[in-house]
C-alpha cells in the first residue's frame, strides 16, 4: 500500500522538536493504553527514564519498600551519571 504513497523531500535530515506530555495528554494516553502497557507508560512517566534506560534494569536496581527508590546505573544512562529516583 505504501509504493502509492509519494515520498516527501526534505534537506538533510529532518528534525522534530520534542516537549513533555501535558497532565492531560499524559491521562488521556494512560486512559486508552491497555493495562499491560499503562503500567510501563506510568513507571517511565513517574521516573523520567528513556526506554533503553528502563530496559537494562535488575532486580537490584528497584528498592520496593519504603522509600522506594528505582537506580539508574552510569552506564545505561545517556549522561553516564548515575542517577536514583
Amino acid at each position: 500500500p505504501l509504493a502509492r504513497v509519494e515520498r516527501v523531500r526534505t534537506k538533510g535530515k529532518a528534525v522534530r522538536k520534542s516537549r513533555a506530555f501535558t497532565q492531560a495528554e499524559f491521562a488521556a494516553l494512560l486512559a486508552a493504553a491497555p493495562l499491560h502497557r499503562r503500567i510501563v507508560y506510568l513507571f517511565l512517566g513517574y521516573t523520567g527514564a528513556r526506554k533503553g534506560e528502563a530496559r537494562s534494569l535488575l532486580w537490584c536496581d528497584l528498592k520496593l519498600l519504603e522509600p522506594a527508590s528505582v537506580r539508574f546505573r552510569e552506564e545505561n544512562t545517556k549522561s553516564d551519571a548515575k542517577r536514583v529516583v
